[in-house]
C-alpha cells in the first residue's frame, strides 16, 4: 500500500471513530434526559416539582468573575446564603426534587463535581443531583425562569418569587 492510501486508510478509520464517539455520546445524552423525563413525571404524579437552582449568585456569595485568571474569582472562597439554603432545604424536605447545576469547570474544563458537592454538604444544602458544567451565559430567557437578586438581603423577594412560580405551574 502506497503512503497516500495508507494515510487515507488512516483518515477513514479516524473518521469512522469520531462519528462512532458521538453517536455514542448521543446515546449517553438521550439516556440521561430519559431518566430525567421519567424523574420529572414520578414528581408531577405526587404533585412535586422538579426545581433547578443555580449555585453561584443564588445561594452563596460569589466574588469576581469566573472568566478571569486571576485569582480573585474562586467558588472555594464563597460564602453561603444561609437563609437561601435553609429555604431550599425545606422544598426538599416537601419532597421536591432539587438539581443544583452550576457553570463551575465550564471556562477551564476542570470537573468540580466531587469538590462542589463536598462544599454543598459542608454548608448543609439538601439535594437530589448536583451538575456541573451549566453553559456560560449572560442572560438566560426562560418561560419558568424565577430571577434572584445576587444580594442576600433581598431573602423575601427570594422566596416570594419561587413561591409564587411553585404554585402556578
Amino acid at each position: 500500500m502506497e503512503a497516500d492510501e495508507l494515510i487515507a486508510k488512516a483518515n477513514q478509520d479516524t473518521a469512522e471513530q469520531e462519528l462512532q464517539l458521538q453517536k455514542d455520546m448521543a446515546g449517553h445524552f438521550m439516556a440521561g434526559i430519559q431518566a430525567r423525563v421519567l424523574m420529572a413525571e414520578k414528581c408531577h404524579e405526587m404533585g412535586k416539582k422538579v426545581i433547578m437552582v443555580d449555585i453561584d449568585g443564588t445561594i452563596c456569595k460569589q466574588d469576581g468573575d469566573p472568566r478571569s485568571s486571576d485569582d480573585a474569582y474562586s467558588f472555594r472562597t464563597s460564602k453561603p446564603f444561609l437563609r437561601r439554603i435553609e429555604y431550599l432545604n425545606s422544598l426538599h424536605e416537601e419532597g421536591h426534587y432539587i438539581h443544583y447545576w452550576s457553570a463551575r469547570g465550564c471556562w477551564d474544563g476542570k470537573d468540580t463535581l466531587e469538590e462542589t458537592r463536598a462544599q454543598l454538604d459542608s454548608w448543609g444544602v439538601k439535594y437530589n443531583d448536583v451538575a456541573v458544567f451549566k453553559p456560560f451565559y449572560d442572560i438566560w430567557i426562560d418561560d419558568k425562569g424565577v430571577s434572584v437578586n445576587r444580594d442576600e438581603i433581598w431573602h423575601r423577594e427570594f422566596t416570594d418569587s419561587i413561591d409564587q412560580a411553585i404554585e402556578m405551574l
